[in-house]
């Protein structure tokens, strides 16, 4: 008996029968792919759910709708606490509502999740003076 595995697809098991003139065979098979594993759907969901949180949280605070965004994305730094965008949202709206010391601690906290964001850098930097 082979067992023929590829990752993506369904493992196969072959019975060869012995063949007294030979001892090559030429086998040809199809695996079957395997239907999508939980892990990256369950992934993939939350990645939609973020995206369209992201979004809506936007259109809220664009049509100053401040208390409904803040509400929104504060579930949002919640569920997804290693994801600076729901932070640095969380800094503009306090930013927005004149809110400096809180926008600075929302951007601040952005900024050590993600150190290369150069808007971060400088709402922090301008905050910072604004404060001090």
């Amino acid at each position: 008996m082979i067992e023929v595995s590829l990752e993506g697809y369904q493992e196969k098991q072959v019975l060869l029968a012995r063949d007294r003139g030979t001892e090559n065979y030429d086998i040809n098979l199809n695996l079957k792919k395997n239907s999508e594993d939980p892990r990256s759907t369950d992934l993939r969901l939350r990645q939609e759910k973020l995206a369209r949180s992201v979004a809506q949280a936007s259109n809220l605070i664009n049509n100053k709708r401040f208390d409904e965004a803040r509400i929104l994305l504060s579930n949002l730094i919640v569920e997804y606490p290693q994801v600076s965008v729901g932070f640095d949202l969380m800094g503009g709206l306090a930013f927005l509502q004149r809110d400096l010391k809180t926008a600075l601690g929302y951007y601040e906290r952005s900024l050590s999740i993600n150190p290369e964001n150069v808007e971060t850098r400088q709402m922090v930097s301008r905050l910072r003076g604004m404060v001090q």
